[in-house]
């Protein structure tokens, strides 16, 4: 009888202790890092990508540029262009009889942001990101479903990436002189 009210009791104050931590975390101002909606410093940008070769890439970073209120203007101030985006694919583990059990994906993304009257206000960056998933040689189609769907999720989170990093960046804002 008194181990279920102790076993009741405990579990009572572990429930406590997780609501406790979460509004402290929750009070604290703790938060995911992400960009801030309308925090681009600019309104407009001239977007060039290469919808043909890199179209699910293209489509993300144009779906995360409307988010923060960007429109798309061949005039624009500023230009943000992808300048080559390649994929690699390579075994990550092998099985005893030296068949692949998992792969690995790998995205780079090289791109450029530059102002159209400042030749010197120019950000670069390259962007690499990886998954890993699992092959099983009977299943072809699910493993191609598969591999479909990371670099899917591969092009959204290097789409995000780069915005987060126009957020930091603030070009021309210290070539005044």
């Amino acid at each position: 009888m008194q181990t279920k009210l102790f076993k009741a009791a405990t579990k009572r104050v572990a429930l406590l202790l997780v609501i406790a931590s979460g509004a402290l975390i929750q009070g604290c101002g703790f938060h995911v890092r992400t960009a801030e909606l309308g925090s681009l410093g600019f309104s407009s940008v001239n977007f060039e990508c290469d919808q043909a070769e890199h179209w699910q890439l293209c489509q993300s970073l144009e779906r995360e540029l409307k988010a923060h209120k960007v429109t798309m203007d061949d005039d624009a101030t500023f230009t943000l262009s992808i300048d080559s985006a390649s994929s690699t694919e390579r075994a990550f583990t092998i099985n005893l009889d030296a068949s692949a059990d998992e792969y690995e994906i790998t995205r780079l993304v090289k791109f450029t942001f530059s102002e159209a009257n400042n030749t010197k206000s120019k950000y670069s960056n390259e962007i690499n990101a990886r998954r890993i998933y699992r092959h099983n040689s009977d299943a072809l189609l699910a493993k191609e479903r598969e591999k479909t769907t990371l670099t899917k999720a591969l092009d959204k989170s290097i789409a995000r990436e780069i915005i987060r990093q126009l957020t930091l960046i603030r070009i021309g804002a210290n070539d005044a002189g």
